[in-house]
C-alpha cells in the first residue's frame, strides 16, 4: 500500500508540477549515504534554498527529483540515502542548519520515502519562519535570501528592513498578550470572582501563534490528557467552549473558579491555578518547593500537548502571580520567604526551541521566580544553576 508521502511523490510526476514558490527540485546524489560528501558549493545551494523558503513563506524540498529547463520533474534519481542511513544523513544536515542559520531555523522536518523500485528520496519540509529573516553564513559572511516564484533570490534592504521590524514587533505582540490577559485577569473580565484570592497564572505562546493566518482547531484538545488543570492532576475539569477557546474548568459553578485551562484558536495556552495559593493560612502558600516542581512539569507538559496538536516548536513561557502582596512561600520545613511587597509578579520569559533542553530554557523564569521570593535560586537548581536531575524525573528523553 502506497504511503501519503509516496503519493505525494508520484502525484509530483504523474502532474508534472514545476518547480514554485512552494516545491524546489533537487537532483543531489549522496556517496555511501553521507551528507558531507555533497560538494560544498551545493552545499551552500541547498542551505539558502532552506533560508529562502523561510524568509517567504515555507516549502518543501524534494532531493532525489531531476528536473528540464523548464523546472518541470522529468524523473526519479535515487539519492543514495537508505533508511537505515537516514539518521546519520540528518544529524550531519541539522548540525550545519543549527550552526550556520542566524537566527537559528527550527521545526525544518526531514523525510525518507523509498519508492517501489527501491529509489530514495529525501523531503525536506521548511516552515514559514516567525523569527525571519534567517541567514546563512558561508564561512565568510552571513548571506539573506527569499524565495521569489521559482526561484531563490538575495534579499533587498527594504525586504532585510520589514523582516527586521516584523521580528522586533513578534516579540513584543508576545510581551503585549501576556500584559493584557493579566490586566483582564485583575479586572475579573476572564473568570468572575477569580481574583478575589491569589492566583497564578501560566502562558505558553507558541511562536506558531504570532502568525494571524494560523488557526488551530481547539476540539482536537477535547481527549488530549496534556491539556489538564494543574490541580488536582488528575483532574480534566468541566469542558466549556466559547468563540475564543476550549476551557478546562474546576470549581465552575456556584463557587469561584479554583483551577483551569484556556486553550485558544491560535494555539496559546493559559493555565490558572487559584486553589493551592489559597488553601492555607496566615496568608502562606503551599509548599513551594513543590509549587515549583508544580510549575515545571505543567509547562512542559503544556508544550508537549501543543506539539501532539501538530503546533511546531518554539514556545515563549510566562509565569504571573496576581493579588499576592503580603504573603509567604513555605519555602521548607524551617524556613518561610518574606511577605512579597508585590501584588503583580512577572517572571522572566522562557524560550523553549527544539535545539535546547527543557531545563535550561526554564531557567531564568524559575529563578526569576525564586528570587521575588528572597531566595538565591530556585529549588530546581543548584548552586551552579544546573538543573538537578532528580527534579525532572518526568522529561521525555
Amino acid at each position: 500500500m502506497e504511503t501519503f508521502e509516496q503519493r505525494f511523490i508520484l502525484e509530483l510526476l504523474e502532474n508534472k508540477t514545476q518547480e514554485s514558490e512552494k516545491i524546489e527540485y533537487k537532483a543531489y546524489e549522496f556517496e555511501k549515504g553521507k551528507f558531507n560528501s555533497l560538494e560544498q558549493k551545493s552545499r551552500n545551494k541547498l542551505f539558502q534554498e532552506v533560508c529562502a523558503f523561510a524568509n517567504a513563506n515555507g516549502g518543501k524540498i524534494v532531493i532525489g527529483v531531476r528536473e528540464d529547463n523548464n523546472h518541470n520533474p522529468i524523473e526519479v534519481q535515487d539519492v543514495k540515502v537508505e533508511k537505515s542511513l537516514f539518521e546519520e544523513w540528518e544529524q550531519s544536515f541539522r548540525l550545519i542548519l543549527n550552526t550556520r542559520t542566524r537566527p537559528v531555523l527550527h521545526g525544518v522536518v526531514c523525510s525518507h520515502i523509498l519508492l517501489e523500485d527501491n529509489k530514495n528520496i529525501i523531503i525536506i519540509d521548511v516552515p514559514k519562519s516567525i523569527q525571519r529573516p534567517h541567514a546563512y553564513n558561508n564561512g565568510n559572511k552571513d548571506e539573506f535570501y527569499v524565495r521569489y516564484g521559482n526561484i531563490c533570490i538575495t534579499m533587498a534592504y527594504d525586504q532585510l528592513k520589514r523582516s527586521f521590524l516584523m521580528l522586533d514587533n513578534v516579540q513584543k505582540k508576545v510581551q503585549d498578550f501576556r500584559d493584557d490577559r493579566i490586566g483582564m485577569i485583575v479586572n475579573n473580565e476572564v473568570f468572575s470572582r477569580i481574583t478575589d484570592e491569589s492566583a497564578l497564572i501560566i502562558h505558553i505562546i507558541p511562536e506558531w501563534a504570532m502568525d494571524f493566518e494560523n488557526f488551530l482547531d481547539v476540539r482536537k484538545a477535547k481527549y488530549n490528557s496534556k491539556m489538564r488543570i494543574i490541580s488536582p492532576e488528575d483532574s480534566q475539569g468541566s469542558i466549556i467552549y466559547n468563540a475564543d477557546v476550549i476551557s478546562f474548568i474546576y470549581g465552575h459553578g456556584e463557587g469561584a473558579v479554583m483551577s483551569y485551562v484556556q486553550l485558544f484558536h491560535n494555539g496559546i495556552i493559559e493555565a490558572g491555578e487559584i486553589r493551592l495559593l489559597n488553601d492555607y493560612k496566615d496568608n502562606v502558600f503551599y509548599n513551594w518547593e513543590k509549587i515549583e516542581e508544580l510549575i515545571a512539569k505543567k509547562m512542559y507538559q503544556y508544550c508537549v500537548g501543543l506539539t501532539e496538536l501538530e503546533i511546531p516548536f518554539s514556545f515563549y513561557m510566562f509565569v504571573s502571580l496576581v493579588s499576592v502582596k503580603d504573603k509567604k512561600a513555605k519555602i521548607n520545613d524551617f524556613e518561610m520567604s518574606p511577605p512579597l511587597v508585590r501584588d503583580i509578579i512577572k517572571t522572566r520569559v522562557a524560550y523553549w526551541n527544539e535545539g535546547q533542553s527543557y531545563e535550561e530554557a526554564i531557567s531564568p523564569l524559575m529563578n526569576s521566580l525564586a528570587n521575588a521570593f528572597g531566595m538565591e535560586r530556585s529549588t530546581l537548581y543548584n548552586a551552579e544553576l544546573e538543573p538537578i536531575v532528580d527534579k525532572f524525573p518526568w522529561l521525555q528523553k
